[in-house]
């Protein structure tokens, strides 16, 4: 008998489930290792001892008032508890409380590490509904601020009225402002369109060497340090901007009283067992770091840093999507950021970007160049929104070309049908009722090869668009575009002098 209950010691002994057993008066009566493991505790400093001793306060928290239920009713409970240990951390454990005939059998798991991956998952799924919403919401006003720019626009060309004049051009710099939120809305949904360049990641960082230190101000020392080792990268000029612009202002709004901003590049090689950096595939990156000696962050905002809508300013300084939209553009490129950061120390963002294979692209420009007097001819134009089909008929008509109108991907078809041999271009919106526009050119071209395209959009997973489908001579309008660059773009399509591009 003695040699079975040795066996029986060894065997709690060994199992990775706590085992307690604890008496009516709370007193600890058995503890396995397990057990003074999860309750990071010495045995000899539990056994004889009430839990209330062990850890004071105990007796206040929900999961004693269960214990003392269980207890009283002689009934058996599951639950999960977050137990706060004397030194204010924290772990997860899943508890069985079974009636004793001492008292209490109670078996823990520690659940922690499945809380987390819990909780990533949970916000996870959070970010992907708010993006899905944001992209949803800026697609919508994408049509509105193109129709308020076309017609400020053509307002603007009809007055010479002096006070009509100022007052549609304020309308105009009013609608660009809020525009620009729309494109963070779907930088952060990583649904904006992006015209990818390859591009030495140093030479990027050169207009900013200059610019920088006056935005930053006197108070703040601004200092650039570029590895010579540093390459190319595949990026959207543009978007780029943006993220060095949303990084280093949100270094200078840390440094209120002053201090030093960092800017440096370099290569690191990630491999499987990175922690830091686990979200990419192994290999050799190139790195912008972003540095402050500013105030700082505690934990936990540095966990919710890159939530939408989460700021750490005061309010009337920011909507909270500057790191958020930093995030979205970064995957976009398929790359990676990430920040470090002590209270009282500063803080340091990496961005990560793969290796650009091939030769930096010699055009830095997607605006249209080339000017000159609007030629003829027949526009099919299908866009399902009633109001924006009627302004693009209206600036593309006032500019001396036949409009045939249409609002959906079938009724385009119909009109192509019917005076298909009259019509040079076709300029379609991507998101149409039923089909889309993608399915419709695809289709005509197939009757007509010579068939000018242009798509429009401000969204692009409409598209998905990306280098093939440039390689493939899409011509792609966004949204909200001006009167110029849709009139320019439309004319050397037509004429054959443009084969793609974005605009």
């Amino acid at each position: 008998m003695p040699e079975l209950q040795k066996i029986y010691e060894t065997t709690l002994e060994q199992m990775h489930e706590g085992i307690q057993v604890i008496s009516r008066d709370w007193t600890y009566l058995y503890l396995n290792k397990a057990a003074v493991l999860h309750g990071q505790n010495q045995r000899e400093n539990m056994i004889g001892r009430t839990m209330m001793d062990v850890y004071p306060g105990i007796e206040k928290t929900e999961m004693f008032q269960t214990l003392r239920g269980c207890l009283e009713k002689d009934v058996s409970r599951q639950m999960e508890n977050e137990f706060e240990y004397p030194d204010g951390h924290r772990r997860w454990f899943e508890l069985f409380v079974e009636p004793h005939t001492e008292g209490l059998l109670i078996r823990s798991i520690d659940i922690t590490e499945k809380k987390k991956l819990q909780e990533q998952l949970w916000h996870s799924q959070k970010l992907d509904a708010v993006g899905k919403l944001s992209g949803e919401i800026a697609h919508d006003l994408g049509n509105r601020f193109a129709i308020m720019t076309l017609r400020c626009e053509m307002a603007l060309g009809k007055t010479a009225d002096e006070f009509t004049t100022r007052t549609f051009k304020s309308l105009l710099d009013s609608v660009n402002q809020s525009a620009s939120i729309t494109k963070q809305l779907l930088a952060f949904s990583r649904k904006q369109i992006l015209d990818f360049k390859v591009v030495n990641l140093n030479q990027l960082l050169e207009p900013h060497q200059k610019n920088l230190p006056k935005l930053m101000g006197d108070s703040i020392q601004t200092e650039f340090r570029l590895s010579n080792t540093t390459g190319n990268v595949r990026v959207d000029t543009s978007q780029f901007d943006q993220v060095i612009l949303n990084l280093c202002m949100n270094a200078r709004d840390a440094m209120p009283d002053g201090g030093k901003l960092t800017i440096e590049t370099g290569v690191q090689k990630v491999d499987k067992n990175s922690s830091l950096v686990r979200d990419l595939i192994p290999g050799d990156y190139f790195v912008l770091s972003v540095s402050d000696t500013g105030k700082g962050m505690p934990k936990e905002i540095l966990e919710k840093i890159f939530d939408p809508y989460y700021t750490t300013k005061n309010r009337g300084y920011g909507v909270g999507l500057g790191l958020s939209t930093v995030h979205g553009i970064v995957k976009q490129c398929n790359g990676h950021v990430s920040v470090t950061s002590q209270p009282g120390v500063g803080s340091t963002f990496q961005v990560f970007f793969p290796k650009a294979q091939g030769d930096s692209d010699k055009a830095s420009s997607s605006e249209p160049q080339e000017e000159g007097k609007l030629q003829s001819g027949t526009i099919l134009l299908v866009e399902d929104d009633a109001e924006l089909r009627e302004t693009l008929r209206s600036v593309l008509g006032d500019a001396g070309y036949r409009v045939l109108a249409c609002d959906s991907a079938e009724s385009g078809r119909k009109v192509f049908e019917r005076e298909g041999k009259d019509i040079q271009l076709l300029l379609t919106d991507v998101t149409l009722p039923q089909t889309n526009g993608v399915h419709l050119a695809s289709a005509l071209h197939q009757k007509t090869p010579n068939l000018k395209i242009i798509f429009m959009s401000g969204y692009s997973e409409d598209l998905v668009l990306n280098q093939q489908g440039l390689n493939s001579k899409v011509i792609l309008v966004r949204k909200p575009a001006n009167t110029r660059t849709l009139l320019e773009v439309v004319r050397r399509a037509v004429n054959g002098s443009l084969q793609c591009g974005v605009f």
